[in-house]
């Protein structure tokens, strides 16, 4: 990993320097705003893509306060994905950290979601503070997406604690020739916690706002709430019952939820920022070819002997999914490698802890074990939305590798879905969460999550089957009344 040495710099020619970036810029001789200090000129990683080679730098820079670790990620198109871990040191020495001074020239627009009122705000940038949030600008033909700092105190098992006092902000200030602003990322120290901020800055339009679709899509694509963007990847809200836990605690959690939304969208920002997150996101694979959840859930060690860095069918289906999604759709052969890496580890896996059952010819089916641990488990649930989660990423893999062995266990896997059959189908109409262990069926189903995955893949066995079994029809027709009856209304169309 490269040192970066920086040398001091006066305020006088910080304002400069700024200056005249915004002046260059708005001549059209500077492609984008650039951070204060540039990546090296040599990257440390090549991402290859369809789209061109995308360039990764690293540095990782001493300070009399801590450690400042960047990864840049920059597209052949000339947009920046940018995100900066800083370390403080228990004994700093000071009050506060100001990085990456963003020139923005006159006409910007600043836009932001406000979650009470549901609606989308628009304003010039004002001067001063701009507190932690997640902030749009658009300018000249060009935008920024920033992630303000948020504060955390590294806890066990990987997890995080957010200490909002600490959180940072964006600091507006005008240029002394009033043709713009800068934006500053401020942060207050907090001895022996860490502060993270990412910005992403695209030539075309990050919010397609003529697209009141698309705009309440990317309302959900927040990274200030229960979903968080760190420096080592994605981190989730942790449930109740994780450990360690509080009211802050995040967990490293493989899904990427938003990251893998991304995945599913063509917008260009989205998949410029799929393909740096995921890329962030390899780094989470063991050498067995899963991506483990690092905290410990009370639930899974009590009920099933399963302690910290467990394996999670739906964490890793939706991820390797999305990997293969972006492989056919931008050729990504690190994407591909770290599927292929999988594979074999789930059949392995599904070959030796799976529930058997019978189809109505006799032949055996299949139900895969939720979870599982290097260390050892005991047998656990069969949920219906995991099981369609892996059917679908087993289909993907044949189509990406086509060995036969893939397509055999979704079949198998598949076969036994049906063999259940209208026994997912509950009394009151709702579809039971999980086969149990003991042969029954039963917990609690999501509002809406299942139901989506039932429509995934009854369009996935047309699309490659030419049909499918009609139970599949009636399991999801169950489900559509009950959602109807109880004004659900979220669900895929």
């Amino acid at each position: 990993m490269r040192k970066n040495k920086r040398l001091p710099i006066t305020f006088i020619s910080i304002i400069a320097v700024l200056a005249l970036a915004c002046l260059l810029f708005q001549s059209g001789l500077l492609p984008f705003p650039g951070a204060a200090d540039e990546p090296p000129a040599e990257p440390d990683q090549v991402l290859e893509t369809g789209l061109g080679e995308v360039e990764v730098f690293l540095s990782e820079t001493a300070y009399d306060w801590g450690t400042e670790e960047r990864r840049t990620y920059d597209f052949p198109n000339g947009d920046r994905f940018c995100q900066v871990r800083l370390t403080f040191s228990e004994d700093c020495p000071r009050q506060e950290v100001v990085l990456d001074a963003l020139p923005l020239p006159l006409g910007t627009m600043l836009r932001r979601y406000d979650p009470p009122s549901s609606r989308w705000l628009t304003c010039n940038p004002p001067a001063g503070e701009l507190a932690c949030g997640q902030y749009y600008f658009c300018f000249a033909g060009r935008n920024l997406m920033a992630v303000a700092p948020q504060a955390y105190l590294p806890r066990d098992n990987q997890m995080l604690e957010h200490v909002p006092a600490g959180d940072g902000c964006l600091r507006c200030l005008p240029l002394e020739d009033d043709q713009g602003w800068q934006a500053s990322f401020c942060v207050p120290t907090l001895p022996g916690g860490r502060a993270e901020y990412f910005y992403f800055i695209s030539a075309e339009d990050v919010l397609p706002a003529g697209d009141p679709e698309a705009m309440a899509r990317w309302a959900s694509y927040d990274f200030t709430g229960d979903n968080r963007w760190c420096y080592a990847g994605y981190y989730y809200r942790a449930p109740y019952n994780y450990v360690p836990n509080g009211p802050g605690y995040f967990h490293r959690l493989p899904a990427a939820y938003i990251a893998v939304k991304f995945a599913r969208q063509d917008e260009q920002a989205c998949r410029e920022l799929a393909l740096a997150m995921l890329h962030v996101m390899l780094d989470l694979q063991n050498e067995q070819g899963f991506f483990p959840t690092a905290a410990e859930s009370q639930w899974l060690r009590d009920d099933f002997g399963i302690g910290p860095g467990f394996y999670d069918t739906r964490f890793n289906s939706d991820l390797v999914s999305a990997l293969l999604l972006m492989d056919q759709k931008y050729d990504v052969p690190e994407f591909a490698a770290a599927a292929r890496a999988y594979g074999p580890f789930y059949l392995d896996l599904v070959e030796r802890h799976h529930h058997v059952l019978a189809a109505a010819d006799g032949s055996e089916t299949w139900l895969a074990w939720d979870y599982y641990h290097p260390d050892g488990c005991l047998p656990s649930h069969c949920s219906l939305n995991h099981q369609i989660a892996e059917l679908l990423t087993l289909f993907r893999l044949y189509d990406l590798t086509a060995d036969p062995r893939y397509e055999e266990l979704a079949r198998r896997l598949l076969g036994g879905l049906f063999s259940v059959g209208e026994d997912w189908i509950l009394p009151d109409g709702d579809l039971a969460y999980a086969y149990l262990p003991d042969g029954s069926v039963g917990m609690q189903d999501y509002p809406y999550l299942t139901y989506n995955d039932l429509l995934a893949l009854k369009r996935e066995l047309d699309r490659r089957y030419g049909g499918h079994d009609p139970v599949l029809d009636r399991i999801m027709e169950a489900k559509l009344s009950w959602m109807q009856a109880h004004g659900v209304d979220d669900y895929d169309r």
